[in-house]
């Protein structure tokens, strides 16, 4: 028998339930399952169509301990996921602290941002109404006394 290379369990052979339709999986549950769960072997993909004939299950070889960490790490994606590691729940514990922080200070400075952010908009906002028009002495602005150019297809206005 073979061995899950991540877990040194022995593989066990089993049933697999096969699942039908389009299953995208996302970029971090693929490299979550590369590198910590690779034979959970959960599911077998059975195509798009599935028929009264179609089968609910296969036989396969499984890491009963790749499924635990697969469990794990859907509930509570880790990249501890069903590793043994002396304080792992501590260790959770304070990854998960350390993104809170993270994403409170992201908040703080975006708030502290947009007031700036609006300020440089309404300053490019009343600049590109004094805009000079590629056709050399025409303008967009309505208030100056020369040729009218419309600020979208540049073409002359009517007087």
């Amino acid at each position: 028998m073979d061995k899950c290379e991540v877990h040194m369990t022995e593989l066990v052979e089993g049933p697999i339930p096969v699942r039908y339709g389009l299953i995208r999986w996302s970029e971090a549950f693929q490299r979550a399952s590369r590198a910590l769960f690779p034979n959970a072997n959960s599911t077998v993909p059975g195509g798009c169509i599935m028929g009264p004939s179609s089968p609910k299950e296969a036989r396969g070889t499984f890491c009963a301990r790749c499924r635990e960490a697969e469990r794990e790490w859907i509930r509570r994606p880790s990249p501890l996921a069903g590793l043994d590691v002396p304080g792992k729940e501590k260790l959770v514990a304070t990854l998960d602290s350390a993104r809170e922080q993270l994403a409170l200070q992201i908040g703080r400075a975006a708030e502290a941002l947009f007031p700036m952010a609006l300020e440089m908009a309404w300053i490019q906002l009343k600049a590109s109404s004094m805009r000079i028009s590629p056709v050399r002495g025409w303008t967009s602005c309505s208030t100056m006394r020369s040729r009218i150019v419309c600020g979208g297809c540049r073409r002359p206005s009517p007087r």
